[in-house]
């Protein structure tokens, strides 16, 4: 069961990423790699309390592995979103919780017209 809900995983995140982000692809598949085997030992992430926080500590490190290195500079491109509501200097939070919340409201939409269709 645990490689089917993978390869759900992968393939719906391919269906959404475009090749050209080979970083990202890796980075999703050892995501689903940690969860799968954390999955096989404690549980489903979403479901039990301490698999979450173990896929958490998972994804923390590897944040910490595909860390740039430098000083965290926003450099928005001039037309982008981002840049006409935040300016030139926009705080990391405030961005996430626009990236998050437009996910949000993707993933309602869609859940939506799949409920209708």
């Amino acid at each position: 069961m645990g490689e089917e809900i993978r390869r759900r995983l992968q393939a719906s995140f391919d269906a959404e990423i475009a090749p050209a982000n080979p970083k990202t692809i890796y980075l999703l598949d050892a995501i689903s790699s940690c969860a799968e085997k954390i999955a096989d030992d404690y549980g489903d992430w979403w479901e039990d309390a301490f698999a979450f926080e173990v896929l958490k500590g998972c994804m923390n490190m590897l944040w910490t592995r595909f860390q740039p290195t430098g000083e965290p500079v926003p450099n928005p491109k001039p037309d982008s979103l981002a840049a006409t509501i935040f300016g030139p200097k926009p705080k990391p939070e405030e961005l996430s919780r626009l990236y998050v919340h437009s996910w949000i409201s993707s993933d309602a939409k869609r859940a939506d017209e799949e409920k209708r269709g």
